[in-house]
């Protein structure tokens, strides 16, 4: 099963390819359904999104951000923030041998930016609902 959705967005196409094979399909097509839901334009929405994104949830961010940067004086600015379903209970992102919940998961998307060593940088974590939960996008 070959899937392709495209964006154009600031004169830059954004292109989500995905394949697998037509066995798994019954098993994939609910996960590729999540995923091709969550590809949409950041341009409209993002930033009226930060609003409505929960203190608790930004501080969460913010001192993930401090702990995996090793930076904690370092200013960080939320530029973007869209609500988000998870497919698993490790937001879509599980570490090796983590067993995650097979439940849906709504939580954030937010991307960050800071200055590191001189330059700029845009970090995005993935949090549940309340901010209890926080993973790096790498």
């Amino acid at each position: 099963v070959f899937y392709q959705k495209t964006l154009l967005e600031n004169n830059i196409f954004k292109v989500l390819e995905l394949r697998y094979s037509q066995a798994l399909r019954s098993q994939i097509d609910p996960i590729v359904r999540i995923i091709a839901d969550s590809f949409a334009s950041t341009e409209a929405d993002s930033s009226a999104n930060i609003e409505q994104l929960p203190t608790e949830v930004q501080t969460a961010i913010i001192e993930a951000a401090r702990t995996d940067t090793e930076s904690p004086s370092a200013i960080f600015e939320i530029i973007s923030a869209e609500q988000q379903t998870w497919p698993d209970g490790c937001l879509g992102l599980p570490k090796s041998g983590e067993v995650c919940t097979q439940a849906l998961v709504p939580g954030w998307k937010v991307q960050i930016e800071t200055e590191i060593l001189g330059g700029m940088r845009t970090l995005t974590y993935r949090t549940n609902e309340t901010g209890s939960q926080v993973r790096f996008e790498p």
